[in-house]
């Protein structure tokens, strides 16, 4: 729902400059647009080049914004449409029920499997709801999710599982290929 808005006679070409020339004035704008549970003290800190800071002790939410700030007005709209090639249904799910989905996850992984932030969580399934559910369930609380695709075999999956420690793997029961003709 986050957008960089273009005003109207400005061209993507001089918004790109204005990105430019005063990235602190652009950034500032575009940053007023998203809830913040903390605003930054400094939006651009580049006392160390490599690794300039953003945003300086601000504190934001991706779900928040993405999620729970829009149910007032959204609630009852389609948030995902899922075609599944497997079964050839197409599924809605609004964002009333994918937040849901997400507060239950963000609940379990961090009640039941202590996942906090910081803590890597591995993904590994087809492109699914269930997928976008689990990212925005860790992003909700902190954690980094690292999204394997479902198409790998078993020995790349042990490899990515092997370099990143996940402290929790969510999967799906089992995974098919449809074989188009």
């Amino acid at each position: 729902m986050y957008r960089i808005f273009i005003r109207r006679g400005s061209t993507y070409a001089s918004v790109y400059r204005s990105s430019i020339e005063h990235p602190e004035r652009f950034w500032n704008e575009q940053a007023d647009k998203i809830f913040w549970f903390k605003r930054w003290n400094k939006l651009y800190d580049e006392t160390n080049l490599l690794r300039p800071h953003w945003f300086q002790d601000g504190q934001l939410n991706m779900t928040y914004n993405c999620l729970d700030r829009h149910i007032p007005k959204h609630s009852n709209q389609t948030a995902i449409i899922h075609d599944s090639a497997m079964n050839d249904k197409i599924t809605h799910m609004t964002y009333n029920q994918l937040l849901k989905q997400v507060k239950t996850l963000a609940n379990a992984l961090s009640k039941k499997y202590h996942v906090k932030k910081g803590d890597i969580v591995l993904i590994y399934m087809p492109m699914i709801p269930e997928a976008i559910v689990a990212m925005l369930a860790c992003a909700r609380i902190g954690a980094i999710h690292n999204l394997v695709f479902g198409g790998f075999s078993a020995h790349e999956l042990s490899i990515r599982i092997k370099h990143s420690q996940p402290k929790v793997i969510i999967s799906g029961k089992k995974s098919f290929e449809k074989r188009f003709s």
